[in-house]
């Protein structure tokens, strides 16, 4: 089952991106989202990482 990143909507996420014990941390192969690191980590909101790369949904 493929599940869609909520950063830049990639279709083929491998992992649910976030689950209740935390981030997948999968890396989503078109943006770079690593769930669990970017966010948790290292502080960065779904639409502040769409604006650092560009990302238009």
């Amino acid at each position: 089952m493929n599940h869609v990143c909520p950063v830049c909507e990639y279709p083929y996420l491998k992992e649910e991106p976030r689950t209740a014990n935390g981030g997948s941390y999968e890396i989503c192969p078109r943006c770079g989202f690593q769930f669990g690191v970017t966010d948790d980590d290292l502080g960065f909101t779904y639409e502040q990482w769409r604006e650092k790369g560009g990302w238009a949904l």
